[in-house]
């Protein structure tokens, strides 16, 4: 975990990546149409992603596949990393559940 504290609430966060997205299309010097047509998203989508920061999540990953920022997704939600060799082993030790259930 990072020591920097920033404390953003949800539609802070979708409104942060609808103006970048919009910057990124902005410097590609492309028309929502043409995003539309490359991510496979439909334009009204688009265009309300870019004025409320409301999507779907498969919507926003095909217009990050569009931009050439979807590798930028795999950086979310890190896998735990082991900081000492007691918690190495007791990862190694754990069965994965395979339901949200104890």
């Amino acid at each position: 975990m990072s020591d920097n504290i920033n404390i953003y609430m949800p539609a802070e966060v979708s409104r942060i990546l609808a103006d970048r997205a919009r910057n990124l299309r902005l410097q590609y010097r492309m028309r929502q149409v043409t995003l539309a047509e490359k991510s496979g998203v439909p334009a009204i989508s688009i265009r309300r992603f870019e004025s409320t920061g409301m999507i779907s999540l498969s919507s926003l990953l095909k217009i990050a596949g569009a931009l050439n920022c979807l590798d930028n997704f795999l950086e979310l939600f890190p896998p735990h990393e082991a900081g000492t060799m007691a918690e190495l082993e007791k990862l190694e030790g754990k069965k994965s559940r395979k339901r949200g259930t104890l």
